[in-house]
């Protein structure tokens, strides 16, 4: 079983740093962005709160024109699956990283069922200049989308990670007791004051 807390602390966002933009669908020059995040981030965060008590597998299943990733994680006894997919061939060469970039693929959707890493998908549409030569996103656009997720939430439990990493679980349960961040924010400066 996963506590309302532990749910509190898996679903918070991740660090603004850990962040960056892959292109969608759009023009030569101005594309639709998705927000991506480091596996090694998610390892991390259930390391945080879990420990050893979580686990994730794959199933690597080779087709013809892509690699295919059935990942299954398992946190406290309690399992989500997903898959993943990476074509074999990009542009005139091939994907050396195909098995990687699936797994990771599979790995991070297997999370979002668990609460971690869903606010990403849940963004709105994100739209900015592309450099089609340089094939990235413009220094702009990069920007404009870190504001975009720079939201009071982000904020929040940035400064609760960086200031006060002890009191993590403190704050969780101050949340499912229905306390807003302002309050929370209040009562840890006063612990420092004191």
């Amino acid at each position: 079983m996963i506590t309302k807390e532990e749910y509190v602390l898996l679903t918070r966002p991740f660090d603004i740093d850990y962040i960056s933009f892959k292109p969608g669908p759009g023009g030569r020059d101005s594309k639709i962005a998705f927000a991506h995040c480091d596996p090694r981030a998610y390892d991390d965060r259930l390391n945080e709160i879990f420990g050893n008590d979580w686990n994730v597998e794959f199933t690597v299943i080779p087709t013809n024109d892509r690699i295919i990733s059935v990942s299954k994680l398992t946190i406290r006894g309690i399992v989500r699956s997903a898959t993943g997919e990476s074509l074999l061939a990009q542009g005139q060469g091939t994907n050396e990283n195909s098995t990687t970039v699936a797994e990771a693929q599979s790995y991070k959707r297997s999370a979002v069922r668990f609460g971690l890493g869903k606010y990403l998908y849940e963004l709105k549409d994100m739209w900015g200049n592309y450099d089609s030569q340089k094939r990235r996103f413009t220094p702009e656009a990069i920007n404009d989308f870190r504001k975009r997720l720079n939201t009071e939430e982000v904020r929040f439990w940035t400064w609760v990670s960086d200031e006060h990493p002890d009191k993590l679980q403190e704050v969780a349960s101050l949340i499912v007791q229905g306390e807003t961040y302002g309050a929370i924010a209040k009562k840890l400066t006063e612990l420092v004051y004191v």
